[in-house]
């Protein structure tokens, strides 16, 4: 039963199944030396209101103009695509400019990021 209910997201089974990978990463790295959460906000985001389509976004100002809040909230729930699309942007730059993580290779760059070079990270959605 285990085997099949650890593919339900959510299920007990798939907890159990990520809590082991996590302790297998402990096993073989040691100990994680940073944990954190990521939540980008899309709602407060002007990359999100060009990934929306409003081309009216100038993204080189250093304080861009933008719509009411209130349409922030509508575009958001308007378009959950590119909500998703706005979240996956953000993950990859934060690994590949702050982290140093190279996504072609699989690996650190050769420059490292901002904690030096990394040897793993275990990543997990809600």
């Amino acid at each position: 039963v285990n085997t099949i209910a650890v593919r339900i997201p959510g299920s007990e089974a798939s907890k159990n199944f990520v809590r082991n990978e996590i302790r297998s990463y402990f096993s073989y790295f040691g100990l994680p030396h940073l944990f954190f959460t990521f939540n980008p906000s899309a709602a407060h985001s002007p990359i999100f209101q060009v990934m929306y389509g409003d081309s009216s976004v100038d993204l080189t100002s250093h304080f861009p103009r933008l719509i009411a809040g209130r349409k922030h909230a509508l575009r958001l729930a308007h378009d959950p695509v590119a909500a998703a699309d706005f979240f996956e942007f953000s993950w990859r730059c934060c690994f590949e400019y702050l982290l140093g993580w190279d996504f072609k290779a699989g690996k650190s760059s050769a420059a490292g990021g901002l904690f030096g070079h990394i040897c793993a990270f275990y990543g997990s959605s809600e």
